[in-house]
């Protein structure tokens, strides 16, 4: 389909699916094309990141341990080493919280990233 001169003036990728409106006054027209164009770079940066570091966002879930990865033995005496000697002075993690988080990390890159993150 042809782009809308709207959107061929702010050079936009044209969405035209609106539903007619009323007549009357347009109000933040700008703001609404400054959104638009904001998130229509966002999305274009978000999936040229994605894929230069060759991240496939539906594989989140599917997390593996990969070689060089701190072993499960380091990570578990780092969390007791926190809460004998640093926890004392300084609380700032539930100790259950933390290790269910430990648990976890084998099959979630976000666990394993806040727990190693945190040390």
């Amino acid at each position: 389909t042809n782009s809308c001169n709207n959107c061929v003036s702010a050079g936009l990728a044209c969405t035209y699916n609106a539903i007619p409106q009323k007549k009357g006054p347009k109000g933040n027209r700008a703001k609404v094309l400054s959104e638009l164009q904001e998130n229509q770079r966002n999305a274009q940066l978000t999936t040229g990141l994605t894929h230069k570091l060759g991240f496939d966002p539906q594989l989140v879930g599917t997390f593996a341990r990969t070689p060089g990865f701190l072993p499960m033995g380091l990570i578990e005496s780092c969390l007791e080493f926190f809460f004998a000697n640093v926890y004392p002075s300084q609380p700032i993690l539930h100790r259950q919280r933390a290790q269910e988080t430990v648990m976890s990390i084998e099959h979630s890159t976000e666990a394993y990233c806040m727990i190693t993150l945190t040390y």
